[in-house]
């Protein structure tokens, strides 16, 4: 079989259910099976493709079509421009959520300490350390095999000395009680109602559900954050929250109570997305 027969035989079995990504995931995964990248694909397309690229290819193929996502099945994320470890433990990364990585980015001065809550795989807490000098992060999860994943990501990226990797529960009472002041504290907690995850698609359910569920109106975490983190902000420092695009209005309602500003900024995809609180 051919290159270019492998890349239809895998749109084929994607149609189902990648629709118009179908054509785009096919190529992505026969380049994953064969160990290239898109531009050396291109010009092999006329050339036999190995039995084991094949069926590693097919594989692939059948488990994406299943909802499963393909970042998992990789165990590999391209976000902010760097590669990160992902399996079925954290959330997959997204493009939508690098704006605020952007803004954290330009509100650290050089040093600056950050805490990143609800870390996850660690993709916005990280990237924010690689591209400010000298910034240190404590990096906080419930979930023990995320902060393994967390863990992991540190180690390939460099950061084993400057992210330290805590398992604490956001809503227990001595969260965030030990005196530390951040200049940063980060979040993309969950914030989707709970009644609106039965109906997602198959491949965000497959995602855990510990990191999606926000509560009956999708702000029980921002509730608690904004009730915890403004004591450890050091001066002039900054709260920043990922929300949902529908969301904008209420977490600034919850900033207001408590006597907190709050500015919204939006994704690349021109959704509301970060909100920015201040003391």
């Amino acid at each position: 079989m051919k290159y270019f027969e492998l890349v239809k035989k895998i749109k084929d079995i994607l149609l189902p259910t990648g629709g118009e990504y179908a054509g785009s995931e096919a190529e992505k995964i026969t380049g994953i099976a064969s160990e290239t990248d898109s531009a050396r694909l291109f010009m092999m397309m006329r050339e036999e493709a190995p039995d084991d690229v094949c069926r590693r290819a097919v594989d692939i193929a059948r488990a994406r079509s299943e909802g499963k996502p393909l970042e998992y099945i990789t165990k590999s994320a391209c976000f902010f421009g760097l590669d990160f470890y992902v399996d079925e433990r954290v959330l997959v990364p997204r493009a939508d959520t690098e704006v605020i990585v952007e803004k954290a980015i330009e509100a650290c001065r050089s040093g600056a300490k950050i805490a990143d809550i609800c870390c996850g795989s660690g993709c916005i807490g990280l990237s924010v350390l690689k591209n400010v000098d000298g910034a240190t992060a404590d990096m906080f999860d419930i979930s023990e095999g995320a902060c393994e994943v967390s863990l992991e990501n540190t180690r390939r990226l460099g950061l084993s000395e400057r992210a330290n990797i805590l398992r604490q529960d956001v809503f227990s009472s001595d969260f965030l009680s030990g005196g530390e002041k951040y200049d940063i504290i980060i979040s993309n907690p969950p914030y989707i109602r709970t009644e609106v995850i039965k109906g997602l698609s198959a491949e965000v359910k497959n995602e855990p559900h510990i990191a999606l569920d926000g509560g009956d109106d999708g702000l029980a975490f921002y509730r608690r954050l904004l009730d915890v983190c403004p004591k450890a902000l050091s001066d002039g420092g900054a709260i920043m929250f990922e929300i949902g695009y529908d969301q904008a209005a209420d977490v600034t309602s919850e900033a207001a109570k408590r006597g907190l500003g709050c500015e919204i900024f939006r994704d690349y995809g021109g959704n509301d997305r970060c909100a920015i609180i201040k003391k």
